[in-house]
């Protein structure tokens, strides 16, 4: 049985009772604007802060964004996603043992197609064995531990585009489909503010993050409070998209008797 707890990062929960951290690096994510043909390249240093030698194993993966696109992941084999990076990056050692407080240089670059017009992404492993253990049933497992690289290639020159559609109300929310109409890998954050008939700013929040490749389509949830009086209200939903593109949406809706919301219109 292999136990492979997978992050990029950030702490991973293990069955058996030991350390987790077997090594440390120092890039999490690397983001490349390019142009089709271009290359780029740098290096990802891997820390062994134990005692012991390490034996690290270096791979490469697809990883697409789940429902409802926040930070969850699913992993795939090289070539298996839409937007798999797994033809355009090369690394070298892919193999290498640690030394007890020592650390690895591991090289890379980046190199996109000549047609190169839509964001692709991939990951890179960094695995090591943490020994053996057992689990919740008492059977002897081997647990192997691995952390991660997040790579984004970007079209250079291309601005971030996105679009909110199918606007409706309900009861105590608005719902919304945020669509990513661009051909960038966009990580938006999202903010509103609410003003009634008189003009006076009576909510205001944030929408959570979500993560979107090119086509991906999240729905948003934006709360509306209970303690608002029946009558007529007017919402500005603002998008920033990452790289100073921003998106706008103006709101006009009315809450019923019963606390049920009615969209009224929606305009850019």
């Amino acid at each position: 049985m292999r136990c492979l707890p997978v992050i990029a990062g950030a702490l991973a929960a293990a069955v058996v009772s030991m350390p987790v951290w077997a090594i440390n690096m120092n890039k999490p994510r690397v983001s490349v604007d390019l142009k089709s043909g271009g290359r780029y390249s740098d290096a990802i240093v891997i820390d062994n802060p134990g005692r012991d030698e390490v034996q690290v194993r270096v791979y490469y993966e697809d990883f697409e964004y789940k429902e409802p696109y926040t930070a969850d992941k699913e992993f795939f084999p090289p070539y298996s996603s839409g937007h798999s990076l797994a033809g355009g990056i090369s690394y070298s050692p892919q193999e290498f043992v640690l030394p007890p407080y020592g650390s690895q240089r591991i090289d890379f670059m980046l190199e996109a197609p000549a047609d190169f017009s839509t964001a692709r992404c991939g990951v890179l492993f960094f695995e090591t064995s943490m020994g053996g253990g057992f689990d919740s049933s008492g059977k002897a497992v081997q647990l192997l531990s691995r952390v991660g690289t997040l790579f984004f290639m970007q079209p250079a020159g291309v601005a971030a585009d996105a679009d909110l559609q199918d606007v409706t109300g309900g009861t105590g929310a608005i719902t919304a489909t945020l669509v990513n109409t661009g051909k960038r890998f966009i990580k938006p954050t999202g903010s509103y503010y609410v003003m009634d008939a008189r003009s006076m700013a009576v909510d205001r929040g944030s929408v959570d993050v979500r993560f979107l490749m090119p086509g991906a389509k999240a729905q948003v949830t934006i709360p509306v409070p209970s303690s608002l009086a029946a009558g007529e209200y007017f919402m500005v939903l603002t998008y920033n998209l990452d790289d100073d593109t921003v998106i706008v949406r103006e709101i006009d809706f009315s809450i019923g008797a019963e606390g049920a919301i009615t969209i009224a219109d929606v305009r850019r």
